[in-house]
Parts: structure tokens; sequence; C-alpha cells
């Protein structure tokens, strides 16, 4: 077994990279565990950048659930962004998981989440930088096996040749059962011959090495060959029976730094029924199941105590569809009004009982509300089964503009099935409408219809980027006003993703290209380069148009034998309704529409809110910003461990913690309270400090003592209060009152020459009459702001400086600066080791800590 890399030496490595606190696994709540005494270790990996991965809601829930099993290890790993990839490579250091630094070709299984065709080459990519073969049949029993879970496995087939096994649909339930039969089998033999058969027959599972592909003599895909006995003909899909039963995380991993979702993400409910035919996840994600009002406050209570988030997101694919959201609602804003915890609703519809929800529960900050119309015709929205008429639409909108909001965001879709000219006029003039009646700023977001499999409309075509970028122009040239800003998705890219999405095993050839042609972060559109993809596909011998044409009724679909007969049943009579221009009823309102994927009771939805909005509106008003009665000045270090993070980034660490220890903090006035924290200056990042200094005012008196050990409990890993003391409120706040920082500074030099030349470089800045550094695109003379540098000690290569730097309201000198002189002058070191060992104040004549 490869040994685990030394992680000094990896965070020297990637310490000059962009963020690199997102590539140590030194988070709250991360799981750490012996590796030699774990059965099994699972890595799960997101293809994509630890902002983005470290968001989602499912590789939280499964990481919880893996590191609740005492015999099993389990460990993260992402996409390693450019800069990070390239010193790995320079270094031939092979890719690693965030815990132990243990390179990913170490583990049992790589457990891969899919949540979009254009991280596929990012798949590869990290496969590659862990040194592990790409293909299936290319990887023996000394290997991971590779294992994919998320929408896009809904149709797998383009990555069949590059993973072991697949998981169909939820994972809470099925996981338990791999990992139990994973054990099992590394105590029995190991060999994955043995246990590829043994996993086919998991409810859920595909194993797509036990099926070959057929096509016909046109080249399209006529279907599946089972070439093993224990291969089942149709995949049956895993859903949680009941969401209120199912495991949900209130300890998951608190990030150092800000990523795209930093906030708890309350599941409220999962599934939907209103139909709407482009949407996959209405389908994949069925039956509707909720979670009960006591069950969600007690989750929400828990996640408030264990991370310290300032925020709870309600989750859904439709938050007002969930049967109890206004008491909901008014229950958490009740709880957490005092303590500034905002709830937030992400997913909502069009119309004013949502707005009464949004309006109530952006009592801070309401500055813009988002919402999608899709389209601008009501021929479009029969089409697309998207409810509410043009005038619902616009009373929404008009509702917006008398309760304060100030802008709105608008997404609509190009592209769709029996979309003619006059439905693009149509999303102009419903947008001039909404201007008109508003007079609000409109931000116009337009995506291309991208066909999904398991919808409605699975089996239309995808428009040439060259028409999708026709029907933009008209939508620019029509919306032209200063108030309208307007956005396209790339049509190349979505052209992309539509061959991915309903593709077959032949796009494997063409990832394989693209990989040796260096595609990555495709998603990204600053390094999206759709010349690489259409040279991969050229290399591959494919036609990518092939994937994107419309398919006809009874041909066989590469997706076909993950799912079911009687759902493709219902979309076909479904795709024949959108035709003729029929809306599909909503099951949770009338009668079952038959799409076999629903059971038991259904939650119903209701639509008459008489006598609701009062208890909205019953809420308690703001907490006033009470004045400060105790200001507590805390003295910390800052180790090892979160020496990577930035100065915001540790605030906003310290403001969690605050929240998980239970502090009384006091808060800010206006209309964006804060919490009162002031931090002493920022310290550079990548250096360690012997003494740091906070302040925080509380509303309520605390015996220090107290305080500390609430605190302390509270602080991850590397931050240590050495000191925590009363401070009067009247007095200069922190970050004016301290004038002096002194650091220690650890040269490694590149001989013992370099060495003993150290102390007639420091003798030669002491005597510069001045020391330029580049501040801001300028030049800044720091040699008054140099109060003594002097050497402490020398031994072989290595010496040992102490600097005192001084802090004025406008500069200050920097380490850095000092060494930025060294090398001028010449002074060969290999890399130095900063500590800030002292903040002063000025007390009279004399320097003392604050």
């Amino acid at each position: 077994m490869t040994e685990s890399l030394h992680m000094e030496s990896l965070e020297k490595l990637l310490a000059p990279c962009t963020r690199p606190a997102r590539y140590f696994g030194t988070e709250l709540n991360a799981s750490h565990k012996e590796w030699d005494e774990a059965r099994l270790r699972v890595a799960l990996v997101f293809p994509d950048t630890y902002e983005i991965g470290q968001s989602g809601l499912g590789l939280k829930i499964l990481y919880g659930i893996i590191a609740g099993d005492p015999d099993t290890l389990v460990e993260r790993a992402f996409a390693p962004w450019v800069d990070a990839e390239e010193r790995l490579r320079e270094a031939s250091r092979p890719l690693f998981s965030l815990e132990s630094a243990r390179p990913l070709a170490d583990f049992d299984l790589l457990g891969f989440t899919l949540p979009y065709e254009m991280t596929y080459s990012n798949v590869l990519n990290i496969l590659d930088l862990a040194h592990i073969p790409l293909r299936a049949g290319d990887r023996g029993d000394g290997f991971p096996l590779i294992a994919g879970g998320g929408s896009c496995v809904f149709n797998a087939e383009p990555l069949a040749d590059f993973f072991d096994f697949f998981v169909l649909g939820e994972g809470e339930e099925v996981i338990v059962e791999i990992l139990s039969l994973l054990k099992e089998w590394k105590r029995e033999s190991g060999k994955k011959a043995e246990l590829l058969p043994r996993l086919a027959g998991i409810r859920g599972v595909y194993v797509p090495g036990f099926y070959e592909a057929t096509y016909d003599e046109q080249g399209n895909f006529a279907g599946l060959t089972a070439t093993h006995q224990s291969a089942p003909l149709m995949i049956e899909r895993r859903a949680v029976s009941s969401l209120e039963e199912a495991y949900y995380p209130t300890n998951p991993v608190v990030p150092f730094v800000e990523t795209v979702h930093d906030r708890i993400m309350l599941e409220i409910f999962r599934g939907c029924t209103r139909g709407c035919r482009f949407c996959q996840a209405g389908m994949i994600y069925r039956p509707v199941r909720e979670r009960s009002l006591q069950r969600l406050l007690d989750l929400a209570r828990e996640s408030i105590r264990r991370t310290g988030y300032e925020e709870i997101s309600l989750v859904s694919l439709s938050c007002s569809d969930y049967s109890a959201i206004r008491e909901l609602v008014a229950l958490l804003q009740k709880e957490y009004a005092d303590r500034y915890i905002e709830i937030s609703l992400p997913s909502l519809r069009i119309d004013a009982f949502s707005l009464g929800l949004a309006k109530v529960v952006q009592r801070y900050r309401r500055s813009s509300l988002t919402f999608a119309p899709e389209v601008g015709t009501e021929k479009m929205r029969r089409l697309i089964n998207k409810g509410g008429s043009e005038e619902d639409v616009l009373q929404t909108m008009r509702h917006a503009k008398d309760e304060g909001w100030k802008s709105l965001k608008l997404y609509f879709m190009v592209g769709l099935p029996g979309e003619e000219d006059d439905d693009i006029v149509g999303i102009t003039r419903l947008v001039w409408k909404i201007l008109q009646e508003t007079g609000l700023r409109l931000t116009v977001s337009v995506s291309s219809f991208v066909p999904k499999p398991w919808t409605t409309f699975q089996r239309d075509r995808f428009l040439p980027p060259a028409a999708l970028r026709e029907k933009h122009a008209v939508i620019k040239r029509l919306l032209r006003h200063g108030k309208i800003t307007i956005g396209f998705h790339n049509p190349e890219l979505s052209f992309l993703e539509a061959v991915f999405s309903r593709g077959d095993r032949r796009l494997g050839r063409v990832l394989l290209e693209a990989c040796k042609l260096g595609c990555k972060f495709d998603g990204w559109n600053d390094r999206f380069d759709f010349g690489k993809w259409m040279k991969a596909f050229e290399n591959a011998s494919v036609d990518p148009g092939h994937f994107t044409r419309e398919r006809a009724p009874g041909e066989a679909l590469p997706w076909d034998h993950l799912g079911s007969d009687a759902q493709r049943a219902f979309l076909q009579r479904d795709r024949e309704k959108a035709a003729a221009g029929e809306a599909l009823a909503d099951c949770r309102q009338g009668s079952c529409t038959g799409c076999s994927l629903c059971s038991g009771d259904i939650p119903e939805r209701r639509e008459s809110h008489d006598g609701d909005e009062p208890m909205l509106e019953e809420l308690p008003p703001l907490a006033c910003a009470t004045r400060p009665v105790q200001r507590l000045r805390i003295g910390h270090t800052k180790e090892a461990p979160v020496r990577l993070i930035s100065h915001l980034d540790l605030l906003r660490t310290f403001q969690r913690a605050v929240r998980r220890a239970n502090l009384p903090v006091a808060y800010t006035e206006g209309f964006h309270p804060r919490m009162r924290l002031s931090p002493g200056p920022a310290l550079s990042l990548g250096y360690t400090s012997k003494a740091e200094w906070i302040d925080i005012d509380l509303r309520e008196a605390l015996d220090p003592a107290e305080g500390k050990r609430r605190l302390q409990e509270s602080l991850p890993r590397g931050i240590s209060i050495f000191e925590l003391k009363e401070f009067p409120l009247g007095g200069e706040p922190l970050s004016e009152s301290i004038h002096m920082a002194s650091y220690r500074m650890t040269l490694l030099c590149r001989d013992v020459t370099s060495a003993c030349s150290v102390p007639a470089v420091v003798a030669d800045l002491m005597g510069s009459p001045e020391i330029m550094a580049a501040r801001k695109g300028k030049e800044l003379d720091v040699r008054p702001l140099v109060a003594s540098l002097e050497v402490l000690s020398t031994e072989g290569e290595i010496v040992v400086l102490e600097a005192r730097l001084k802090i004025t309201g406008t500069a200050s000198a920097k380490p850095q600066d000092i060494l930025d002189f060294f090398e001028k002058r010449g002074l060969a070191y290999l890399e130095c080791q900063v500590e800030r060992t002292g903040l002063y104040v000025k007390k009279g004549s004399l320097w003392d800590a604050p």
C-alpha cells in the first residue's frame, strides 16, 4: 500500500494555489478514523471544485451515513483547480483524499457523484490524476472499485466503460446494503470477479460490464444484451419509503472556505407531481414524501447547534408545495428571530402565496426575487404543462413591486418542442409587460432546452447551436432597455450536454479523446473549449449530431433498461397530450396520472390559504439590536491546521463558533444586522500565530471563564484561546489600537554559506534609506515601518529572525517585504516559515499586549 502523503509537504506544495484551504480536510465535523483499523475504506468523490461539491446535500447524506458505520472509513475528494493539478503533476503526486491525504488508489471504493453531464471529463481527469486506469476492464483487483450515483445515472451509458457499477436512485438505504456486501467480500476473497455478480443482485445496482450494446445498420442504438446470468433485464431505481425516518445530516462538515451553498440545507420534502414536461428532477425523485413539521423543527435546532450556520435554506423542488409550509416558516422565524438566523426559500412558484412567503422570510434584505416563467405564451405554457396564466404572472410581479422588492430575476427557456417564432417574441412581450407594470430592474436569463432521459420530451430533438443563437438575437434585439439585463446560456455547451444526456456507449471513445486533449471543467465558461470537443468527436469517428436528433416513438433508447415499461408508456402518452396542447393533471389535486412511480399516500397540496396569512403576519418584530453590556477580548492562536484559511474565512469561523457556543452576542443595527465581532489586523495566508486577538460584544453579561470554556469547545482544531478577559465597552476599538506586530521568521537557506550571509543582509536592510514594496499596483516605502530586524540564531542552513513591524491607519510593513528585499540582495533561501508572535498597543512609552 502506498504510504500517506506527508501533510506538511503537501501543504508546502499547494499553499501557493488559489484558496489552498479547500485541499485539507481539517474542517469542523470532518470524519477522521484510523486507516489500519477500518475494514473498508471509501472515498466520496465529486468531479468539480470543493466549493461546488461540498455544497451538495447528497454528498453530505452519504458521508454521514458511512461515517456512522464503525467498521468503515470515509473521506472526500474533489477535482483540484488547474493550478493545483499542475503542481501535483509536476511533483508526480497522485490525487489524494482530504481527511488523511491518502492517494485515492489506496481506497477500496471510490463513489463518484454524477450531477451534470459536463463533469464527465473531470471524472476521467480525476482517475488519471489518481494514477488509476480509466477503463474498468484495465483495472485489476489491486485498484479500487469505481461507482457512480446521481441524476446522470438515469442514462449511465456514456460512462459505462469507466465504472464498475452504478446506483440508480436515492442512496440512503442502498448504501448500507452495498457496504455490508463489500465488507463481507473483502473478508472472503477481495476478487472483483466474485463481487460484481453479487452487486448486480442488489436492487438499484447496475453493473454495465454485464451488458453488451447492439446497433442497427443505420448506426442507431438497438438495445442491450445481458452477458451474465446475474444481470437483470431492468434496473429498478431505489427510493426511500419514508423521508420521516430517512437519515439527515445534522452535523455536516462545516467548510472553512465559502462554498456555493454555505448554509443548512433542510430538505422539507422530496419529489414533485406538477408534471413540467421538460423537468427530469420532477420525474426521477417521485413519489412525493414529506417530513413532519416537528421533525423539521428538531432537525433545524440540532443543525444550528452543531454547525453554527447563519441561514437555514428550505430545500425541495417547490417549497410552497409543502403541506405545512406556512406553519414551518412561522415557527422557524419565531424561534430564530433574536439570533438573526435567516430562513430562505430558494424554489417558489409564481403566485401570490409564494410572494407572501418571500415577504416574510426576506425581512432583512428585500432586494431581488427570482421566478421562472420559462415561456411567454399560453400555447407554450400548456405544451410544457406549466400552470398559471399570463395574468397570474403579471399579478405576482405587481405584488412584488407593492411589497418593496427592487428587482426581479426571470428565467426563460428556448428551443422547446413546438416552439415557433411568435413564441420567442412572446417572451419579449411578457418581459415588456412586467417592466411597464412594475418599473423594476429586470435580469432575464435564457437557457436552452435540453431533452433529458425519463421526461416527456426525452425523444425530442435538440436544436443546433446556430438556431438557438438566432433566437437569442431576436430576444436581444427586442429587449433593449436600460432596466433590462439579459444573459444567455452557451448554446455549444448545451449542445454537448444534450449529446451526453442521450448518448450511448460510443461516447466513451469521445471522452477518452477529450481527456487526451485536456478537456476539463467544461461546465465553466472560461474553461470550456468547444473546438477541442469537436476534435475529440472527429478523432473518435463519432457524429455528435446523431445523439441530438429526434427519436422515433418505437426506437430503442440507451437508457430503456434503467426504468420500467409502465413508465415509458406513460411518457409516450403524455408526449401525445403535449402535442395536442393538453395539460396533465397534478395527482396531488386529482386522480392518479399513471406515472408508475408513486405508491402509498401522497400528501395533499392545500391550494386554499384562507386564514393562513395572519399566522405569518403575527411573527414577532425584528429583534432590535440591543446595546452591548459586555465586551470580551479574546487572545487565540492560529496553528497549522487552519493557517491556510484567509482572514475573512477565519472571521466567519469565529461567528459560527459563537453560535455553536450559544453566546449572547450583540448585533449591529440597520437592515443588515451583523455580529459585533472586531478582529485585529489581518494575518497573511499561510502564517501561523501565537497572538491573535478578537473582540466580541455581548447583549447579556457572561462570566469570562464560562465564555472561554464554551467558545473553546466550539472552535475547530488549530485555534486555541490563551486568554479571555473583560474589556471596557468604551475603549478604543481593537483594530484601531494595535500599532505593532512581531514575527518570528525561520529561513531555510540554500546552503551554509547563504545562511552565514544573512546578518550582513539584515544590516543592509536596517541601514537602507528606503524599502519599496508593492501595494495595490503602487510602490510604497515601508522602511519607516520596520522598527527592528535581528538574527536570533543560526544553525547550519537554518536562520531564525525576529521582526517588529509597525501598523498605521493607512499602511503596514509585512514579512514578505523583508523577504523581497532579501531576494533583491541575492540571498538564496529555499523557504521561510513565518509566525506572528505578538500584537502590541502603545501604553505611554511602552508597548504591551492588547
